[in-house]
């Protein structure tokens, strides 16, 4: 699934209205974590930022 700008902050808010989804920031950050390494879900521009990230670096 391809997640546009601002999408991830939009998906946090919104599961985080309901504790029986996630119950704080960083479990949301976990669950995000584990969907984008299995490839289900990205960011729309992700190349771009991993392309500004490493050469700030």
């Amino acid at each position: 699934m391809s997640i546009p700008n601002g999408g991830k902050r939009k998906a946090m808010d919104e599961c985080l209205k309901n504790n029986k989804i996630f119950s704080s920031e960083s479990v949301f950050e976990a669950a995000w974590s584990v969907a984008s390494i299995d490839g289900r879900l990205a960011m729309v521009n992700k190349e771009k930022y991993k392309a500004k990230k490493y050469k700030a670096n």
